[in-house]
């Protein structure tokens, strides 16, 4: 890039680096991103909390940020589409059933145990739980399942299409992220243009987006807050339509498709000018 007289812009989504990693991995990653980021022109983050982790590590430098939070079809959530009533129907859900659903991978730092767990405190059978998306911490996940019982209450759908995923958020009553590391993680903002109320772990971009007035944010791990957080919505849906009603508000102003593309397109703009495009 350089060398031909290209502007280069980095986006970062996720830092390879984290307080999971190990060390001579993280120090790896670190100073190859140090590396990079003196060769970059633009940095973009998908929350400031990237920003700010990268430079701590002291990767770039103030002025190569700029946060741009990814865009989605935001028309896609805002409306309930068709098929809601069979996706409930294929989990055998009556309409009194309450939903309580994780859009992730099925892999490690993803919390999947930490959902479990506060399952197993809430017994009420009209409480279920479903895991959206496939991976190699199945079959353990759905072991755990098993040895505590939760079969009937506890549904796996695989990996679904994105075209599904607007779906699955008007199927149900409450969604949580329970990751332990995201960047920002795309499933708040879908859940909150639905109009559902979220409860997540307190990691990254997550308190950009969720606050006390759209959802419910926890310390990592835990477990008797989620606990509290589903059992309170579950009992009042009232409350969880207040906080989806904002949510839907605050992310429409946020997450449309256009925005993050104006925004990438003045970036762009402000870095070509003064460079010769015809050469």
């Amino acid at each position: 890039g350089p060398w031909a007289g290209m502007k280069i812009v980095h986006t970062i989504h996720g830092l390879p680096f984290h307080p999971y990693g190990r060390a001579a991995a993280n120090l790896l990653y670190i100073l190859l991103e140090r590396q990079a980021a003196r060769h970059t022109d633009a940095l973009i983050s998908v929350a400031d909390a990237m920003t700010r982790q990268a430079l701590a590590a002291g990767v770039g430098t103030p002025d190569q940020y700029t946060t741009i939070y990814s865009g989605m079809e935001i028309k896609d959530y805002l409306t309930r589409p068709a098929g809601v009533e069979e996706f409930r129907g294929s989990l055998g859900l009556a309409d009194e059933d309450v939903l309580v659903t994780q859009v992730a991978r099925l892999a490690e730092l993803k919390g999947h145990e930490y959902i479990l767990a506060a399952a197993e405190r809430l017994g009420d059978p009209h409480l279920h739980f479903c895991f959206v998306g496939d991976g190699r911490r199945r079959g353990r996940i759905e072991r755990a399942v098993r040895r505590a019982g939760l079969q009937p209450r506890v549904h796996f759908t695989g990996l679904l299409p994105p075209r599904d995923i607007p779906v699955v958020m008007h199927a149900s009553q409450i969604i949580v992220h329970c990751s332990l590391r995201e960047g920002l993680a795309r499933t708040l903002p879908q859940a909150m243009l639905a109009g559902k109320p979220v409860v997540s772990f307190d990691v990254d971009g997550a308190r950009e987006v969720v606050d006390a007035d759209t959802g419910v944010l926890l310390e990592p791990r835990d477990v008797p807050g989620l606990k509290l957080a589903i059992e309170t919505l579950a009992r009042a849906p009232q409350l969880g339509a207040r906080l989806g009603g904002a949510g839907r508000d605050r992310a429409a102003g946020i997450f449309d498709h256009e925005r993050m593309v104006d925004r990438i397109e003045g970036l762009y703009g402000d870095l070509c000018r003064g460079m010769d495009l015809d050469s």
